[in-house]
């Protein structure tokens, strides 16, 4: 029995790498981690809301990682409109937001 454990103990070391989400203090606090879903939340039921073709931009923009030309191709509008529509797109988003009282980013 004593051989065994001596092996076990052997075998298996002391130290264990630490993996990065299991180190106490950087899980987010259960208030910062509701906040958080409730944003994502928020954001997916505003674009949910929104008309297709703002939803589109989004997505190939975000989701696609596209660059304006890219989607200008795709869409069949101006790199410039492309620009245009996105930028008020995402302030109508982020107006939204405020309204809701979800303000700033985290991380």
């Amino acid at each position: 029995m004593h051989n065994l454990a001596l092996n076990h103990l052997r075998d298996r070391p002391i130290e264990a790498e630490l993996d990065e989400k299991a180190v106490p203090g950087t899980e987010p606090l259960p208030a910062e981690a509701l906040g958080r879903n409730e944003a994502v939340g928020m954001v997916r039921w505003l674009l949910a809301e929104m008309p297709p073709e703002d939803r589109t931009l989004i997505q190939l923009k975000y989701h696609d990682g596209l660059r304006y030309r890219e989607i200008s191709k795709r869409t069949g509008l101006g790199v410039g409109n492309v620009g245009y529509r996105l930028h008020h797109v995402l302030k109508g988003l982020a107006d939204s937001l405020r309204h809701a009282g979800i303000e700033g980013s985290q991380g």
